[in-house]
């Protein structure tokens, strides 16, 4: 038996699986602490059996190279920030409702981030493009000091905060959601503004950018104007 197996059953983070990888590890003369070292699991601050039952994992500032390719079906908050991160694992647990890698090396975010993510800050890597198909639950998105040129079109439908400061933003998606309550694109290359805003649209924060086509927008009676950033006034 390979002794992956081990770290297939603690990964379920279901009780009895994991009773029984520890039944197995001791049938086969393994020392589970030298499975959880070899596949990386040590380094993240997951040291034993029942640590595979956590709901949180904070492995920030640990000077990881890579996370473990499976992380506990538990997780629903996972900080990898502060690393040397060059890539995530493509299977994320399905629980993850929170995710928090910025300040890494990554180029890009798993295609199929989970479906439950709610919180997501990515700041502070190399990313030049976002997945397309974001979550669609995805409510607070922070992807500021990065290389993104632009944003998905299809933004997720409950976003509310969006954070995309120092990109190289050239312009935004023409519909943004309309739940979006505060926006915020700083230092970008913006040059033309969507020409229609969310009616939940409560701030907007867009200094330092050339925009052109800031007449176009009936912003005195939306917005208090004073540079920018602009605030809805009712």
């Amino acid at each position: 038996m390979n002794d992956y197996k081990i770290i297939e059953l603690l990964c379920s983070s279901e009780s009895d699986n994991i009773a029984l990888a520890e039944q197995l590890a001791a049938s086969q003369g393994w020392e589970l602490e030298t499975i959880l070292k070899k596949y990386g699991y040590y380094d993240c601050g997951i040291y034993s059996a029942n640590d595979f039952l956590k709901t949180e994992l904070n492995c920030y500032n640990k000077n990881l190279l890579r996370l473990p390719e499976l992380l506990p079906n538990s997780l629903k908050v996972l900080d990898c920030s502060n690393n040397l991160l060059s890539k995530l694992p493509e299977r994320l647990p399905h629980s993850l409702d929170e995710l928090i890698c910025n300040h890494n090396q990554l180029t890009a975010l798993p295609d199929n981030l989970p479906n439950k993510l709610t919180f997501l800050r990515c700041s502070a890597n190399f990313i030049s493009n976002l997945p397309d198909n974001l979550p669609s639950q995805l409510q607070y998105l922070y992807c500021e000091s990065n290389q993104i040129k632009q944003l998905p079109n299809n933004l997720p439908p409950q976003l509310s905060n969006l954070v995309c400061n120092n990109n190289q933003l050239q312009t935004l998606p023409e519909y943004l959601p309309d739940n979006l309550f505060s926006l915020e694109c700083n230092n970008n290359q913006i040059e033309y503004l969507p020409e229609v805003f969310p009616s939940r649209l409560r701030a907007i924060d867009c200094d330092n950018n050339p925009i052109k086509n800031i007449e176009v927008f009936s912003l005195k009676k939306w917005f208090r104007y004073k540079d920018c950033p602009w605030q809805r006034r009712d």
